[in-house]
């Protein structure tokens, strides 16, 4: 939606120029503050809301010469708030014409190297402008902050089309006659003359104007005076050593106070939020995460519990594969105990301890059994350990027999192997 246009004043000694958004001018009474303020309400009803646009209650503002006055002032090099300071305090000795209490706004024009600060510096009465402000807003209306017309003036002058010159100009109003010099559209001196120091005023222009151009704002030889508050109006809104009462200054700084704290409240609260969001989105990934190790933890141990298997599989089948590869005494004996019994006899039971060994078997006649047995090498103290039973068997008579010996661990020569 387009900001609705304001309502622009140019405000005199005594008189006003009001200039609508639509071009449309009008000359109000301004004797007094009440006086300006009535004129615009009756304006306002003339007009009703039949010419399209509801009539605007923003206001954008300047002062024309006396009421404002503009200098360029040679300051000691001292910060901004001390500048201030040393202006408002003592504005009598810098604007002669001040009486009262000033509103002051100024901006740095040049310095010298070491020397004093040059500074374009603009005064207004303090309860001028109070009680022009006052009477309306009760009027209904919100004002911006004033600014001298000079500044409208040098903005009208100093631009054209989008290129800001150098140059100069001459202001015709109904006071004096006032020059303007320009730098690349930007207002940097002042100077006034009387209005019957015409030639003077212009002299003093092309000397301002150096190798720029001098324009002018009315006609110095019959003292046409119209233009300089008809674009002071138009021009009202440009920003530029804008004059604002110490209240006002409070209370934009409590404004931008406000709008500080609650930005940082809002900074707090948004980097508290995002380190909220980073945590639960950290504690999120972390669930994710156990959730898969749970998932995966049977399978885990599955295939731990497959591995142990494999490696003791595997440490066996070594001990299998050592044990083939080296020839062992006891293995050996074994074998000939398994190759020298007759063929009427067999075991039932043989147990190993270390190197004793118990034999259990049964045979057609157990004496050629222990005859064989003690006979064979690696077998040493061969004994019964119980008497032999004779019990009756499926092709006759059988000899139960139990035998223990020790085998020895020395090696056995080759001839002797099976």
């Amino acid at each position: 939606m387009r900001a609705r246009q304001p309502l622009r004043l140019a405000v005199g000694p005594g008189a006003a120029l009001a200039l609508l958004p639509d071009g449309t001018a009008r000359n109000l009474v301004a004797g007094t503050p009440d006086e300006l303020a009535g004129a615009l309400i009756a304006w306002r009803e003339e007009l009703g809301e039949s010419a399209g646009d509801p009539f605007p209650t923003h206001i954008e503002w300047s002062f024309l010469p006396p009421l404002v006055d503009v200098r360029v002032l040679e300051l000691p090099p001292v910060n901004d708030r001390d500048t201030t300071t040393l202006l408002t305090r003592h504005a009598a000795r810098y604007f002669p014409r001040a009486r009262e209490p000033q509103l002051v706004a100024w901006k740095r024009v040049g310095r010298t190297r070491k020397g004093p600060v040059r500074v374009l510096a603009a005064a207004a009465s303090e309860p001028v402008v109070e009680a022009l402000t006052a009477a309306l807003v009760t009027a209904g209306f919100t004002v911006g902050d004033p600014v001298p017309a000079h500044v409208a003036w040098a903005a009208a002058a100093g631009t054209t089309g989008r290129h800001r010159t150098n140059g100069a100009a001459a202001v015709v109003t109904d006071e004096c006659i006032v020059t303007l010099a320009i730098r690349r559209g930007v207002l940097v001196e002042v100077a006034s003359f009387p209005g019957s120091a015409a030639e003077r005023a212009m002299r003093r222009a092309r000397e301002m104007a150096g190798s720029g151009t001098v324009s002018g704002l009315g006609n110095i030889e019959d003292r046409s005076t119209a233009a300089a508050p008809l674009m002071a109006a138009r021009l009202a809104a440009v920003r530029g050593l804008e004059l604002v009462s110490a209240q006002r200054k409070l209370a934009r700084q409590r404004r931008e106070s406000r709008w500080t704290i609650a930005a940082a409240a809002v900074a707090v609260a948004l980097f508290v939020a995002a380190g909220l969001v980073e945590l639960w989105g950290v504690k999120h990934e972390l669930g994710l995460v156990r959730a898969a190790r749970a998932s995966l933890a049977e399978q885990v141990a599955s295939i731990m519990a497959t591995r142990a298997d494999l490696t003791e599989l595997g440490a066996m089948l070594a001990t299998v594969d050592s044990l083939a590869r080296t020839p062992s005494s006891r293995t050996a004996v074994l074998a000939d105990l398994g190759a020298g019994l007759p063929e009427t006899s067999y075991l039932t039971a043989l147990r190993v301890e270390g190197d004793s060994v118990l034999i259990e078997g049964i045979a057609a006649e157990a004496a050629p059994v222990f005859t064989v047995l003690s006979e064979l090498p690696g077998f040493d103290g061969l004994r019964a350990t119980s008497p032999i039973r004779r019990e009756p068997g499926p092709r006759g008579p059988v000899e139960r027999f139990t035998l223990s010996a020790r085998v020895s661990g020395g090696p056995r020569p080759a001839e002797d192997a099976p």
